[in-house]
């Protein structure tokens, strides 16, 4: 990739670095209620599914219900959207989230 095209998604990702800061302050994740609010970075997306980065080494972040995933349909990937907590998966290891804004 050409210069501008580096220095503009190496911008992008200095964000990530501080994505949830406050979320995560500790890596006990108990306190993520339904309705938690927290940021996610869109990683990858299928016709089914989407998959987020949210800064926690142990948690991906996930959209798996059809209605969820169409408040989704704008964001690409490195696209940082505000989220809340839908639920805790029972291994918890994925978060599954709701756009904030929409949905009920």
């Amino acid at each position: 990739p050409g210069g501008d095209l580096v220095v503009q998604r190496s911008a992008r990702y200095v964000g990530y670095a501080h994505l949830n800061g406050a979320v995560f302050a500790a890596p006990d994740i108990s306190h993520l209620a339904p309705g938690t609010p927290m940021s996610a970075m869109l990683a990858a997306r299928r016709a089914d599914s989407a998959y987020f980065k949210v800064n926690h080494s142990a948690l991906t972040g996930v959209v798996h219900d059809r209605t969820d995933l169409m408040d989704f349909q704008d964001l690409q990937p490195g696209d940082v959207a505000n989220c809340v907590v839908k639920a805790v998966s029972d291994c918890q290891q994925y978060v599954h989230l709701r756009r904030e804004g929409h949905g009920s």
